[in-house]
C-alpha cells in the first residue's frame, strides 16, 4: 500500500508538473499573440517557461524592449531585430552567444548567465551591466565607443584592458578581484568624464 501511494503521489507530481508547464507556455502563446496584435514595443515574458523565444519574435520590428527573467532560457536565438534593451536573469544555460545580438541595442543587462566572453554584443551599447557572471576574467572595453554607463559586480574579475570610451561617466566594479592597479588600462585608470566611481569588496577598495 505504501508503495502504492507513493506511485500515485509521484504521478500526481508530475502531472502537476506537465500540466503547469504546459499553462505556462499557452501564457506565452497568450502574450506573443496580444504583442503582434498590439505592436506593443514592451514584450516581458518573465516567470514563463521560454527556453527559446519563438521564431516569429524574430520579426517582431516593433519591439524595443525584452524583459526575461526566470524563465529557463536556453539561448537568446530569435531576438526583435530593433531591440534598444534587454534584460536576461537567471539563465546560467546560456554560455555563449553564438549570433550578433541586434546592433540597435542600447541597453544589455546580465544577471546570472554564464557568458564567457563579450563576443557579438554589438559596440553600440550605452549601458552595460553584467552582475554574477563568474565565467568573464578579462574584459577589453575597446569595441564599446559608445559606452556611458558599466556595471560588472560579483563576477570575479581580475583585469580590465582597455576602457574603449572617454564618454564613460558611470564605473561600478564591486565584488571582483581587482586587487591593485595593474588591474586597470595602463593607458588612463579610469575614463576621463567619469562622476560615479564604485570599488567596493575589492582587494584595492574594500567599502
Amino acid at each position: 500500500n505504501d508503495n502504492a501511494n507513493d506511485n500515485n503521489k509521484e504521478h500526481f507530481t508530475n502531472t502537476n508538473i506537465n500540466s503547469s508547464e504546459s499553462v505556462r507556455r499557452s501564457v506565452v502563446a497568450e502574450i506573443i499573440d496580444y504583442n503582434r496584435y498590439y505592436k506593443k514595443a514592451y514584450l516581458d515574458l518573465s516567470q514563463l517557461a521560454v527556453y527559446r523565444l519563438p521564431d516569429e519574435v524574430a520579426s517582431f520590428n516593433w519591439v524595443k524592449k525584452l524583459i526575461l527573467r526566470n524563465c529557463k532560457l536556453e539561448t537568446l536565438a530569435n531576438l526583435p531585430p530593433q531591440l534598444e534593451v534587454l534584460v536576461v536573469e537567471e539563465a546560467r544555460d546560456i554560455t555563449k552567444i553564438y549570433q550578433l545580438l541586434p546592433s540597435t541595442l542600447k541597453v544589455l543587462y546580465f544577471f546570472n548567465v554564464n557568458i564567457s566572453s563579450l563576443m557579438n554584443i554589438p559596440s553600440t551599447l550605452e549601458v552595460l551591466r553584467l552582475i554574477n557572471t563568474q565565467t568573464i576574467k578579462f574584459v577589453d572595453l575597446r569595441r564599446f565607443t559608445h559606452l556611458k554607463k558599466l556595471e560588472l559586480g560579483y563576477m570575479g574579475l581580475q583585469n580590465i584592458t582597455q576602457w574603449g570610451s572617454d564618454n564613460i561617466t558611470e564605473v561600478k566594479l564591486y565584488g571582483n578581484n581587482l586587487v591593485d592597479q595593474d588591474a586597470f588600462p595602463t593607458n588612463a585608470i579610469f575614463p576621463k568624464n567619469i562622476k560615479i566611481l564604485w570599488l567596493g569588496n575589492n582587494g584595492i577598495c574594500n567599502g
